[in-house]
């Protein structure tokens, strides 16, 4: 489940401000509008397990984010220093029963205005939130194995431009351009491909 989901499940209310009698404070599901919140000692201090992998639309690019399966405690925002957008609580992750000072903001950072950024999935079980993000990483990599595929393609289409161009020289041509035509050729077909694949490859997720 997803942040407001998550704090609804447990009773924990998003307040909108009111003004006046004619505009009494009013309960919204919305964290992109809420001004506080109520009922928060309901989670407060309360274990659950979080987790998210979504990949970026530029796949040379990493990951907008990555948090594999982790154990954390359910905290106050105002109990830290950094500001955390959108979230009346933040997650510290849990490491071998001790509780670290990590922080972990609920949501990312595509968020803007009034709009609020994409929340992790949260969860009370491990294996619901190891399950989630199996099926994260499986459908990120199907993104990937179609993105290796359009590389691979355009690269083939390169090498076979450059194999026509040069078997349509004269001989004589040949023998004067060959080495720099060949020079410049390459390395068009090569350096920004191999570099899409590099970093491509690098940015693939592990289940």
């Amino acid at each position: 489940m997803k942040l407001n989901e998550y704090l609804a499940k447990n009773a924990v209310k998003l307040m909108i401000k009111g003004s006046g009698e004619n505009y009494p404070p009013r309960q919204t599901n919305d964290l992109g509008m809420y001004d506080y919140a109520e009922g928060l000692e309901n989670v407060i201090g309360k274990m659950a397990w979080i987790c998210d992998y979504r990949a970026n639309a530029d796949l040379t690019k990493k990951p907008i984010r990555n948090i594999k399966p982790t154990p954390v405690v359910v905290t106050d925002a105002k109990e830290t220093s950094k500001t955390i957008y959108y979230s009346p609580v933040y997650f510290r992750p849990v490491n071998r029963g001790k509780i670290s000072s990590t922080v972990i903001a609920p949501l990312d950072n595509t968020g803007y205005r009034c709009c609020s950024g994409t929340s992790v999935n949260i969860f009370y079980t491990k294996e619901e939130c190891v399950k989630c993000y199996r099926e994260q990483v499986r459908q990120a990599d199907e993104i990937y194995e179609k993105e290796k595929a359009r590389i691979i393609k355009e690269f083939d289409a390169l090498a076979c431009r450059f194999s026509m161009i040069l078997s349509r020289r004269s001989t004589m041509s040949r023998r004067a351009t060959t080495p720099l035509l060949q020079k410049w050729m390459l390395r068009t077909i090569l350096s920004d491909t191999m570099r899409k694949i590099g970093i491509f490859i690098s940015r693939r997720p592990e289940p």
